[in-house]
C-alpha cells in the first residue's frame, strides 16, 4: 500500500504549478457518485488568493449530496483561505460545488484525511468543509482557515517581502446531535466541556490532556465513544 501511495505521489508532483487555461472543454465529466457532472456543474479557477492546506496536488474521492462515495480518484486540493475544492481536470483548476460535493478524502502517503461540509445548529458562518479526525456519536472536527500575520517588509532596511503573508490556523471542534462547541485550549476550560459526558471524569482521573494536542483529543474523544 505504501508503495503505491508513494507512485501516486510522484505521478501528481508534475502537475504543481502548471497554469491554467481559459477554453473549457463541454466534454469533461468527473465521477463524483452516482452518474456523472458535467463541467458546467464546476467552475474554473478565478480567484487569484489562495491558501492551500496541502501544496501538493494529492488524489482525492468524493461524496455526494446521497452520501455516495465516488470510485475514481482526482488531484485536489482543498483551498482554506476560501473554503473551495480544487480539482486537476486535464489541467484546469476547477472549483467543485460544495451544494454537490459533501465531503472529500485525500489520500496522502501517510494516511487519508476526511472533510465533511457541514452546517451546524449554531454555527454561524456558511456551510464549511471540516476535517474529521475522530467520528461516533462525539465527532471531533478541525476547522482550517488562513490568516494573514502582516508583510515582512522593512523600510528602514528596503528588506522583506511587501507580499501579505498567510499562515495556516486551525481550531478543533466536537460536534454532538449537530451542534458544535469549540474546543478550548486550557485544561480546566476543556475539562468542563467534556464534563457532560459521562465518561469523561474517569479518563481524566487517569489521563492528563494537553487540551491543544490533536493526539490527546483523539484519544479522549475514542474512549468517549466507545460503547
Amino acid at each position: 500500500m505504501l508503495n503505491i501511495k508513494l507512485f501516486l505521489l510522484f505521478l501528481v508532483l508534475p502537475f504543481v504549478g502548471f497554469s491554467q487555461s481559459s477554453n473549457l472543454n463541454p466534454s469533461i465529466s468527473w465521477e463524483y457518485g452516482r452518474g456523472y457532472v458535467k463541467t458546467f456543474d464546476l467552475r474554473e479557477k478565478g480567484i487569484t488568493h489562495e491558501h492551500f492546506l496541502l501544496n501538493t496536488w494529492l488524489p482525492a474521492t468524493f461524496i455526494n449530496e446521497e452520501g455516495t462515495i465516488g470510485k475514481d480518484q482526482y488531484f485536489t486540493k482543498f483551498d482554506i483561505l476560501n473554503n473551495e475544492v480544487n480539482i486537476n481536470i486535464d489541467r484546469k483548476v476547477m472549483v467543485a460545488p460544495m451544494g454537490i460535493v459533501k465531503g472529500f478524502t485525500i489520500h496522502t502517503v501517510e494516511e487519508d484525511r476526511n472533510f465533511l461540509a457541514l452546517k451546524p445548529d449554531n454555527w454561524d458562518k456558511p456551510a464549511t468543509y471540516f476535517e474529521v479526525i475522530a467520528d461516533g456519536e462525539i465527532q471531533l472536527l478541525v476547522y482550517y482557515t488562513a490568516k494573514n500575520v502582516g508583510n515582512t517588509y522593512n523600510p528602514a532596511v528596503d528588506a522583506g517581502s511587501k507580499a501579505a503573508k498567510l499562515v495556516t490556523k486551525e481550531e478543533c471542534y466536537i460536534l454532538v446531535d449537530n451542534k458544535i462547541s469549540k474546543v478550548p485550549n486550557k485544561r480546566k476550560a476543556g475539562e468542563r466541556l467534556f464534563s457532560k459526558f459521562s465518561k469523561a471524569r474517569k479518563y481524566f482521573s487517569k489521563n492528563k490532556v494537553k487540551f491543544k494536542n490533536k493526539t490527546d483529543l483523539i484519544k479522549l474523544v475514542n474512549f468517549l465513544n466507545k460503547k
